[in-house]
């Protein structure tokens, strides 16, 4: 049976056909399958012990621990999350939240960059001004180097404390090469118009004289204040957004958050400072029916939190087989009508999750080995 529990071939719940009888590795069939490469045996490769896998023992309260973890409660402290949550967003479950907290810290240095780009080019605009204002008064005030001058009347580049020697264009008229700065153009919206443009005429022929390039400094530089001005809120914004997010998903500010803590540090299933994750007897407690009972008495009555209780609740009985007794195949036979109701309603309740190791071998392998042990 091939499956994938990652990228764009990820075998998802809603798809997996759990009741199906799968043909069962052995020694001979991957010994057969390393000659071929097939069925996800490396060409040429050999078992790690000479044993039948069937004999492989199936640790089913480490399964079902895994099965509880990723599942429900990613499930649950996503749900809290969602409540607690202020700004609109569709993310529903824990990793819907991190995948949003990921976005939103990619979006931020973006227009993080935007803004310091922005700055950069609001505080040229008003290096021109001030250079086209004091050296027609004082030509001595008019600063030679250390970069090139280019054509330009009053070439101001060596006044731009942020000099890009790059920042050149020529002119389709006189064919004489300018500063961008000396241009008036300052933008980085405004560079990549006029690197666009098939025919570009500088000030120079267009008969611009100091106080025109003075007056259109000064109005870029008014422009460029009001956008930094939005651009700024828009950014304080959104890192509001961000570090209430993070609040949330990891120092437990969230008034629903803190509910659930609580409860669980009244059951004794708090996460363990050293391990950050719950141990297997802590999940026992979780999954008995009065505590998943309290624990969506704090969730939303919605029918999404009623499916997921539902085969949590089975997920519950599952776990009460996992010990060390001796089952009889009418046992057996019951246990696996237990599992199959699970498995169905864990497809109804995260559809759109991908089919784990832990839970394949729970679906696949468990009661095979059961009856055969």
């Amino acid at each position: 049976m091939k499956w994938s529990c990652h990228g764009t071939q990820t075998l998802k719940l809603e798809q997996a056909v759990f009741g199906r009888v799968v043909l069962e590795r052995s020694l001979i069939t991957y010994e057969r399958d390393s000659r071929s490469g097939k069925n996800g045996v490396a060409k040429g490769s050999g078992p790690l012990l000479q044993v039948e896998p069937t004999d492989y023992a199936i640790p089913t309260v480490h399964a079902c621990m895994g099965i509880f973890q990723r599942y429900f409660e990613n499930h649950v402290n996503g749900e809290v999350n969602s409540m607690d949550r202020t700004d609109d967003t569709s993310a529903k479950t824990l990793k819907e939240h991190k995948k949003n907290h990921t976005e939103m810290l990619k979006e931020e240095k973006c227009r993080q960059e935007q803004f310091d780009r922005l700055v950069e080019s609001r505080e040229d605009a008003l290096c021109a001004k001030i250079a086209y204002e004091n050296v027609p008064k004082d030509p001595i005030k008019h600063l030679k180097s250390p970069e090139d001058l280019c054509d330009s009347a009053l070439c101001i580049i060596n006044h731009i404390p942020r000099r890009q020697t790059t920042d050149w264009i020529k002119c389709d008229t006189c064919e004489k090469y300018y500063h961008f700065a000396c241009s008036c153009i300052f933008s980085p919206k405004s560079k990549i118009n006029v690197k666009a443009v098939k025919q570009w005429k500088c000030n120079e022929c267009s008969m611009w004289d100091m106080m025109k390039h003075h007056a259109e400094s000064q109005k870029v530089y008014d422009e460029l204040e009001t956008e930094t001005r939005a651009m700024s809120l828009d950014l304080n914004e959104l890192t509001r957004k961000r570090v209430e997010l993070e609040s949330l998903l990891y120092r437990s500010n969230g008034k629903h958050r803190q509910q659930l803590e609580a409860y669980l540090s009244t059951i004794g299933c708090d996460v363990r400072t050293w391990y950050q994750t719950l141990g297997g007897n802590q999940v026992r407690k979780i999954l008995r029916k009065e505590n998943i009972e309290e624990i969506f008495k704090i969730l939303r009555d919605t029918d999404g939190n009623k499916l997921v209780k539902k085969a949590m609740l089975g997920l519950a009985q599952l776990m009460s087989y996992s010990n060390n007794r001796y089952y009889s195949d009418q046992e057996i036979d019951e246990i696996e009508m237990v599992l199959l109701k699970i498995l169905s309603d864990m497809k109804t309740a995260f559809p759109n999750e991908a089919v784990t190791p832990k839970l394949h071998l729970m679906a696949f392998h468990l009661i095979p080995y059961m009856r055969k042990h």
